[in-house]
């Protein structure tokens, strides 16, 4: 029998469930490896502060950065009337980016989910180049 052993975790829905429960149970799942274990996290809030409460002091994870995604979706719904020099101001890969993991589109953000916030195709190759080519955030 062989057993692998996860490089990372990803968690669902962080908002819906206890702060301590996490904490708490990262802490165990790092004690039984005997390793870090990369953890990112789906908090769904396009304020920069509800992300950076969450992580609070002990910073036990990183956060998908949410509120970057929702200026990639405005910009690429702007047509080209938005000033990008201030595309990164209020977002987590600004404020705290060694626990930011920026993204463009996921499947929350696709037509006819929930979440709808599609970056717009005509924008998405210059999102990309602004996530992919920095050197902070993840």
């Amino acid at each position: 029998r062989t057993s692998r052993a996860a490089d990372g975790l990803r968690l669902d829905a962080l908002k819906h469930i206890s702060k301590s429960f996490y904490r708490d149970w990262l802490a165990v799942m790092r004690q039984a490896s005997g390793r870090e274990v990369f953890t990112v996290g789906e908090y769904w809030s396009g304020d920069v502060h509800a992300l950076v409460d969450y992580l609070d002091d002990d910073k036990p994870m990183s956060l998908f950065d949410v509120p970057l995604h929702y200026k990639l979706f405005s910009a690429s719904n702007s047509w080209g009337a938005l000033d990008l020099s201030q595309i990164l101001d209020d977002t987590l890969v600004s404020v705290d980016p060694i626990h930011a993991v920026t993204f463009v589109d996921n499947h929350d953000t696709q037509p006819h989910q929930s979440l709808q916030s599609t970056v717009e195709s005509w924008f998405k190759p210059s999102a990309y180049m602004l996530i992919l080519l920095r050197d902070e955030g993840y």
